[in-house]
């Protein structure tokens, strides 16, 4: 775990009386103050008498990927690294203030949650809010500096953004190298491999930089990402690890138990059914670093393409509407009245926000536009979630947002990146694996399409259609059905009141154990923010 809670203010005697703060965590100094920390974690958080850092450390890197804080001298510092990769949540206390890693570490407990936010995280792609879930609950945004006075006064505002020289392909494909191998010295390897273009990439740049390692994955043996995983680490001759979550015999009390940790580590932004695979902590081994490919898609042009195919005049423009439209992942069906009758103007009004916060976007360099602007908030939206999930679990990694690394990538152009470029001057340096196909949304895409939004979707026209496979998502709702039938009939309690009652049972009702993938997902995600009230 890698749990903080602490408070700084006029009555230090506070920190004693915060909730949980003697419940497996130890106090450590920070200055005058204390905070509790979890210090059986050593590889997600570090302490000194005068700084704690929450958050892997790289060798050779000052910062963490993740939060700092520190006494200075005169008052507490508290910096958000620039992708957010670990939350820290505060609010005031009396003349003081409290802050943690988690929301319900912090000593007074919500009692209604933020609508924009909740209509965000439900219905956008990515959620646009700053604000964290729940009201009366502030949260660090990304690349921010809160400071916090012996007397409880505080100040935040925007750190300066590191400045990045001009590189190439060449030059970001080695930094990559030597990010993973600064890891290798310390820890066994685990590269988590689906079958896409980013775990893949990162595949080929550990096989470049010569470090050992071996490879997980997990689903089902007949999931498409499976098959290929496996495929592709025979092909390479690495060894292979498969948890294969169809054969295992779940206990469903600990499945909820963990749905339930997995929602407050991460305000339920987080596919708790993923999480579960990494509940046992004999999965990887005890010196495992999982090395995670997610937001490889930032580096290769990956968001986005529909906005600059379709709606190029709304960016232009800004029209929030449109683009609010264009980033919907649902409708707000499930959600109750008051929040359904809102949901898509608060989703607006953060794209809006989020928007006109950016460079204006032009058409002559709007991939480089939009390139700018998922990197800066697509991130802050979700990577905190598997970051948090893992770091109660086991020590992780994502080296496509190591600081050296995107660095590097951005001193590029955004034409050197786009359609898979820099990508695939990785992957030719293994070309054993470089050329077998990738799996897509739901065909395979040739090798010479992967990266290639147009080229990937024409070629989806010519090849089959995979066929429809136990999902991991709809083993854990086969699992969990019977419960969420009886939560679904049970008085919901605020502030996890969120939910249209009718509407969820309706859709409960319809939804059979092998039913609609869409449908399966929402449910999933109303149990998670429902079990919070448990």
């Amino acid at each position: 775990m890698s749990d903080c809670v602490g408070y700084v203010g006029p009555d230090a005697d506070r920190m004693h009386a915060l909730p949980r703060a003697s419940q497996g965590l130890t106090l450590l100094p920070l200055g005058p103050f204390h905070v509790a920390v979890d210090a059986r974690n050593t590889t997600a958080l570090h302490a000194s008498a005068t700084s704690i850092t929450i958050g892997m450390r790289s060798p050779s890197l000052p910062h963490a990927h993740g939060v700092e804080i520190r006494w200075d001298g005169q008052r507490v510092v508290i910096d958000a690294d620039p992708f957010e990769q670990r939350r820290l949540y505060w609010q005031r206390v009396g003349g003081g203030v409290a802050f943690a890693t988690r929301i319900d570490l912090l000593p007074t407990q919500p009692a209604s949650c933020c609508p924009a936010t909740v209509a965000a995280q439900w219905c956008l792609s990515m959620n646009l809010s700053e604000r964290a879930l729940f009201d009366g609950v502030e949260r660090l945004p990304a690349e921010h500096r809160l400071t916090i006075g012996p007397d409880g006064s505080t100040h935040l505002g925007r750190l300066t953004p590191a400045s990045a020289e001009q590189t190439d392909a060449a030059d970001a494909a080695a930094v990559l190298q030597d990010v993973l191998r600064s890891y290798a010295s310390s820890y066994d390897i685990v590269l988590g491999l689906s079958g896409g273009f980013d775990s893949r990439t990162l595949m080929a740049a550990m096989l470049g930089a010569g470090i050992p390692f071996r490879v997980h994955t997990y689903g089902t043996a007949t999931m498409p990402d499976v098959r290929r995983a496996i495929e592709v680490a025979r092909r390479a001759g690495v060894a292979l690890t498969v948890t294969d979550l169809s054969t295992i015999a779940w206990d469903v009390d600990a499945v909820v138990n963990s749905m339930k940790r997995t929602a407050w580590q991460t305000e339920a932004s987080y596919p708790g059914a993923h999480a579960l695979v990494f509940d046992d902590p004999d999965r990887l081994g005890p010196r495992a670093l999982l090395v995670d490919g997610g937001y490889g898609a930032l580096w290769r042009g990956g968001f986005g393409n529909h906005l600059l195919v379709r709606h190029a005049k709304a960016l232009r423009d800004r029209d929030a509407g449109i683009v609010a439209n264009a980033l919907m992942r649902r409708e707000p069906t499930l959600l109750r009245e008051d929040l359904r009758t809102t949901a898509v103007a608060a989703c607006t009004g953060l794209v809006q926000q989020a928007m006109d916060a950016m460079p204006v976007f032009d058409a002559r360099s709007g991939r480089a536009c939009l390139d700018e602007f998922f990197l800066r908030w697509n991130p802050r939206g979700y990577v905190a979630s598997p970051q948090s999930v893992y770091d109660a679990r086991l020590a992780s990694v994502m080296p496509f947002l190591d600081r050296r690394f995107a660095r590097a990538a951005r001193g590029m152009t955004a034409d050197q990146r786009a359609n898979g470029r820099l990508f695939r001057r990785i992957l030719n340096g293994a070309p054993a694996i470089a050329g077998m196909p990738y799996v897509g949304k739901r065909n395979d895409v040739p090798a010479f399409a992967a990266g290639r939004p147009l080229l990937a979707a024409l070629t989806s026209l010519l090849t089959p259609r995979y066929a429809k496979t136990a999902s991991i998502d709809s083993i854990c709702y086969r699992l969990l059905r019977p419960a969420m039938l009886d939560l679904a009939h049970s008085t919901p309690v605020a502030p996890f009141d969120l939910f249209d009652t009718d509407a969820v049972r309706s859709m409960l009702q319809h939804t059979p154990a092998n039913g609609d993938d869409a449908a399966i997902a929402q449910l999933l995600d109303w149990f998670s923010l429902s079990i919070m009230s448990a």
